[in-house]
């Protein structure tokens, strides 16, 4: 007999470890650069852009050189800001960072975070003014407030608000004209960006520019001696879930189940996009709590397209299955267990996506007694069914009353509580 078990993961809840995007491979003086689902563009205005040695820049730095003060690990945008211009308030050089590469819409529901090196002036001299403007915007499209926008400062470095935009000065007071302030080379800026729970982020933008000054007649550009160029780093991204939010997985993986015939499994599983995937290990046993190593299957590494596994193992080893997931820098995650055995018959949920009502048809066989039960994404019961009649095979359940999303049917065994299958369905 050939049984197939189907589990479809949430995308929430295979990966709620924290991860790093890397500027690793950002092309020197590129301007769009790729990695994982986030797209950075870099676009300029009435500035040249140099590390003041001749290279070129934005450029990807793994350590830090000393002089220019960069972060080890960071983007560095080397800017000529402050020669001889004729539009100030133009003047400005933007990375805008897109978390949604490939058509995926898996980004933060937690925290970002990242530092950005060397916001500071140079006031004693009245020759410059390092201002970093930054914003964000969530999955909704809707602008993230500013007071979500959480900026650590170091010591003489001054910030406010301008609707849902955070500005960040390089002295220790907000204004933009010429003075003598404090200002600290090298600081370290830590930002926060913490979008609402449940929903994704989509963007970031950070702007950084010179002081524009309230005219031309007190702009930093207009009085003292100016440096031929003034530079910041940004450090890798660092994504945090929060209690109830989401992370930029590793993988977004959309299914994983496995088949049995002459007491062999295939175990299959696909993803949907990829990010420093090394390798899987999938991992078998009798009892579903000590699971032994039974394949290794290497990863895609970073991908944003559609890629299938699948593993063959000897079924004497146990009917429960995981995989984990292990990254190029070692950290691992796993999946929850499935079960996959040969005695195991089909369980059919439709339709899929539904309006109203939805069958869930399965043989008795299956379990003695089924519970079907209806779970949300962040894994909260929303209904529950347990199936008395013997001989009962096809079952209708009235989830008119559910609002529009996605769903996990979870079917087990009443008595035991031993998972038959999970699927994934949608509401309309």
């Amino acid at each position: 007999m050939k049984t197939t078990l189907l589990f479809l993961l949430s995308l929430c809840a295979f990966n709620l470890m924290s991860q790093s995007i890397s500027w690793s491979g950002f092309p020197t003086s590129g301007t769009t650069y790729t990695t994982g689902i986030m797209t950075a563009t870099i676009t300029k205005n009435s500035v040249t852009m140099s590390d003041g040695s001749g290279s070129a820049t934005p450029k990807y730095y793994a350590s830090n050189p000393g002089t220019p003060c960069y972060t080890a690990g960071s983007l560095a945008l080397y800017t000529a800001f402050f020669n001889s211009y004729t539009a100030a308030a133009n003047s400005h050089v933007t990375l805008s960072m897109n978390f949604t590469s490939g058509g995926t819409t898996n980004g933060t529901c937690g925290s970002v975070q990242f530092s950005i090196k060397d916001i500071n002036s140079g006031e004693s001299f009245a020759d410059f003014l390092d201002v970093v403007e930054i914003s964000a915007v969530d999955g909704n499209n809707m602008a993230i407030p500013a007071a979500s926008i959480v900026a650590s400062l170091p010591g003489s470095t001054a910030q406010t608000t301008s609707g849902s935009t955070r500005r960040i000065v390089g002295h220790n007071s907000t204004q933009e004209t010429v003075g003598s302030f404090s200002s600290s080379p090298c600081n370290n800026t830590l930002i926060t960006i913490t979008p609402p729970a449940g929903v994704a982020l989509k963007t970031i933008t950070i702007k950084y520019r010179p002081g524009y000054g309230t005219s031309s007649a007190n702009a930093y550009y207009s009085v003292g001696t100016h440096p031929a160029a003034q530079y910041i780093s940004i450090s890798n991204l660092t994504l945090t879930p929060t209690g109830v939010g989401c992370v930029t997985l590793p993988i977004e993986m959309t299914s994983f189940y496995g088949t049995c015939k002459d007491n062999v499994s295939e175990l299959k599983w696909s993803t949907a996009t990829e990010l420093n995937n090394d390798y899987f290990l999938l991992e078998q046993s009798i009892n579903g709590v000590d699971f032994e190593k039974v394949a290794q299957i290497d990863g895609a590494g970073t991908s944003t397209t559609e890629v299938n596994y699948y593993a063959r193992v000897s079924a004497d080893g146990g009917s429960y299955y995981r995989l984990k997931q292990v990254d190029f820098d070692g950290q691992t995650d796993q999946t929850d267990v499935i079960y996959v055995a040969c005695t195991r018959p089909d369980v059919e949920v439709f339709p899929n996506p539904f309006e109203n009502n939805v069958v869930v048809k399965l043989d008795k066989r299956a379990t003695r007694k089924p519970l079907i039960k209806i779970r949300d994404l962040n894994g909260k019961e929303v209904f529950m069914l347990t199936v008395d009649e013997m001989n009962q095979t096809e079952v209708v359940l009235d989830l008119k009353s559910l609002n529009t999303g996605m769903y996990i049917v979870e079917i087990s065994d009443a008595e035991t509580f031993e998972i038959v299958s999970n699927t994934k369905i949608s509401k309309l």
